[in-house]
């Protein structure tokens, strides 16, 4: 997995990383792997994600997105942080100046469009940004990133 996480980082992984240097990688894959535990997915799910065929909806697949958004500490205190994320695609593009600044239009462009405050269901507002930075993301032509 090189990524899961702009989108998950979902709007972490989804829609940002493929220059990502191989502790930020574990890193990645042991935060998944743990909001997995917490947040099951169906297996046609997790091949949904890695085929890059949308997000699924589950509640746990929305609850997942926002397992890995706070463990990134994106969403806190009922917040996106909007610099976080910007700081975290810039780390993992830092090789690659043209696709930092695709990752950046998508954080930024889903900040604006779906807000940064949380609300009441925290699951379904990271599903919201999900769903923004998965399509934004394609729209721009933000490579995907690459599951192993």
């Amino acid at each position: 997995m090189k990524g899961f996480t702009t989108v998950c980082v979902f709007t972490i992984a989804i829609t940002v990383s493929l220059a990502i240097d191989e502790a930020a990688k574990k890193k990645a894959i042991n935060t998944f792997n743990k909001c997995k535990e917490q947040h099951p997915i169906t297996d046609a799910e997790l091949e949904q994600i890695k085929k890059h065929e949308g997000l699924p909806s589950s509640q746990n697949a929305k609850c997942l997105a926002k397992c890995m958004l706070t463990e990134g500490n994106i969403l806190k205190d009922g917040k996106y942080k909007t610099d976080i994320a910007i700081a975290f695609t810039e780390t993992l593009h830092s090789d690659n100046a043209e696709e930092a600044e695709k990752a950046r239009q998508v954080v930024e462009h889903c900040a604006s469009t779906v807000g940064t405050d949380v609300g009441s269901d925290a699951c379904e507002y990271a599903y919201k940004m999900a769903q923004c930075g998965y399509s934004k993301a394609k729209e721009i032509g933000l490579e995907k990133p690459e599951w192993e």
